[in-house]
Formats: structure tokens, C-alpha cells, sequence
């Protein structure tokens, strides 16, 4: 199988999109931190945006793989764009809704910072 030279820049330019996506989100907590934990920082919503533009030109590939199949540049973006949205979508369901991640509920029966600070305690 011989992969063509237009998919390879396609993938190549998607990669190089979510590439710059990470340095701006970088640079933007760098620059302004993340001073009030309990909502989201600038960061966040750079990374969010760059998120959303992605959901965008994904949209837009899908449409140009439609209107000409034949072109393999769309085809390499789409794959990239495709991976990237559907990603971050099962990342967000599987870990931070499903409660994956373990979390202080504030519970003391189940809260393992709670019953650490207890047994110190006494």
C-alpha cells in the first residue's frame, strides 16, 4: 500500500493545527495562570476554542470528501480532525462524566482525603 504524498501533508497540516493549538493553550497559562480553581481558566477556553475550530474544519473536510473523493489532502485533514474531535468527545465522557477520575465528594465515608486527614487526626 503506498500512501500518497497530498495525505501525508494533510495529516501533516492537521497535526501541525492541533500543534500550534497546544503552544497557544501553553502560552496562555503561562501568561495568566489559573488563579480561581474552581472555574475554568483562560486556558481552558483557548483549548476549548481551539477544540471548537477543529469541530469546524472537520466539518469542512467532510464536506470537501464529499464534494471530491478523489482528493487525498482532504482525506489526511478529515483523519486528523476526525481523531482529534472524536478524542477529546470520549475523553470528556469516559473520564470527567463517568467520574473516572477520582474525585473529593465530600463524603466522609468514600472521600479518601477526608478519612486520611482522620486517621492523622487521632
Amino acid at each position: 500500500m503506498r500512501i500518497e504524498k497530498q495525505f501525508v501533508t494533510g495529516i501533516a497540516r492537521g497535526l501541525a493545527y492541533y500543534a500550534g493549538g497546544v503552544v497557544l493553550v501553553w502560552i496562555t497559562y503561562l501568561l495568566f495562570g489559573w488563579e480561581y480553581a474552581h472555574a475554568p481558566g483562560a486556558h481552558h477556553m483557548v483549548g476549548l476554542l481551539v477544540l471548537v475550530i477543529g469541530a469546524v474544519l472537520l466539518i469542512r473536510r467532510l464536506i470537501g470528501v464529499l464534494a471530491a473523493p478523489g482528493d487525498p489532502h482532504n482525506k489526511g485533514a478529515l483523519l486528523v480532525h476526525a481523531l482529534a474531535v472524536v478524542g477529546f468527545i470520549l475523553f470528556f465522557k469516559l473520564f470527567i462524566l463517568n467520574g473516572a477520575l477520582k474525585r473529593d465528594t465530600g463524603d466522609p465515608a468514600t472521600s479518601k482525603t477526608t478519612t486520611t486527614s482522620l486517621r492523622r487526626a487521632y
